[in-house]
């Protein structure tokens, strides 16, 4: 049987706002793969969408579902419950499902009719692999508030009680200039809080719910996929607020973040894609959080850390300059001699003096 590869972008255009398909597509680029899109609605104005008919829809779907076979499909914009209907009955048992309904937008405003909330939820809800929902949806869902961490707690425990398997809530709270989530599933409830500023944005869930299926689809479990798309978004965010003119300490922060990779990393690993992969970012663009930062390049700021570190093992122990090589990640005592030379002037031996 051929195998599974790939996401099912299931969503709204919306060509004047970033969201739907067209943050799918950019989250998609910036994670370095692709996506399968499927549109069930087009955006004519600020409060207008047509909706294609449901037959079209599903013709869309069955023809990736046929052709590609998607391991996972992200469902976002459904307006009706005749077409979450549709959709249940097509992917029940054939991909996990990350399912982020545009209930409201990103400023409060809806963006269905409140009769067909029922139904989609009926739908949706028992097909999630994770649900994702703001707080303000979680309230219409369930019609309850959902203001602190503990109606977080008992809306998910209701939403997944209705079949979600995992469900990720955020923003029932605002403390300090950040937004509080909540992971809640098998064996977990975890809390976490990002920065307010961006989070709220247009088009931010449509992005963080395309992360986290790509990350799934990749084969991470359900947790992890989650905290690989929140680095991203958080990384994603970045780029645009500093790009915008926006305080210099996010850049810090990214900064700050490369140091905790070198420390946690840097004996082993000397790939600086490797580090830009792990903080979501590509490599030029941590050239550029580098040099705001410290003035340097990655690499001097790679080989500042491993000067330092060899030179803690010179000094401080008697471990051979081959046995310290080897520690610090070197392919062979040569290459580590003539490293130390290179930053420092003198070999290890002299160094060690």
């Amino acid at each position: 049987m051929e195998e599974q590869t790939g996401v099912l972008c299931v969503t709204g255009s919306d060509p004047i706002g970033g969201a739907g398909i067209q943050a799918d597509v950019c989250t998609s680029v910036g994670m370095g793969t692709g996506v399968h899109t499927v549109v069930t609605a087009v955006r004519q104005g600020e409060d207008a969408w047509y909706d294609l008919p449901v037959p079209v829809v599903k013709a869309q779907v069955e023809t990736v579902l046929r052709r590609y076979r998607p391991r996972v499909a992200r469902i976002g914009l459904v307006r009706s419950a005749a077409l979450a209907e549709a959709l249940r009955q097509m992917l029940q048992d054939r991909c996990r499902v990350v399912c982020a309904p545009g209930i409201l937008s990103f400023d409060g405003r809806p963006l269905l009719e409140d009769g067909e909330i029922p139904g989609i939820a009926r739908q949706l809800v028992p097909l999630s692999t994770l649900l994702m929902l703001r707080a303000a949806e979680a309230e219409k869902l369930l019609r309850m508030t959902v203001r602190n961490d503990q109606e977080m707690l008992l809306a998910a425990r209701l939403l997944h009680e209705q079949g979600a398997r995992w469900v990720l809530l955020r923003g029932a709270s605002r403390t300090d200039g950040r937004l509080s989530a909540l992971l809640y599933g098998p064996g977990c409830q975890r809390f976490f809080s990002s920065y307010h500023d961006g989070w709220s944005g247009r088009g931010i869930g449509a992005a963080f719910s395309a992360a986290v299926a790509i990350a799934l689809a990749a084969g991470d479990e359900l947790p992890d996929a989650v905290a690989k798309a929140h680095d991203y978004l958080h990384a994603h965010v970045l780029y645009r607020q500093e790009d915008a003119g926006s305080p210099a300490g996010r850049t810090a922060d990214l900064y700050d973040r490369f140091l905790s990779l070198l420390e946690q990393h840097g004996r082993e690993q000397h790939e600086l894609r490797a580090y830009a992969s792990m903080l979501c970012i590509t490599p030029r663009y941590l050239a550029r959080v580098t040099a705001a930062a410290a003035g340097r390049t990655p690499r001097q700021v790679m080989a500042a850390f491993l000067t330092s570190k060899s030179r803690e093992l010179l000094v401080s122990t008697r471990l051979s300059v081959q046995e310290i090589s080897r520690r610090m990640g070197f392919s062979s005592e040569a290459v580590f001699c003539k490293f130390i030379r290179q930053q420092t002037g003198v070999s290890p031996n002299a160094l060690r003096k």
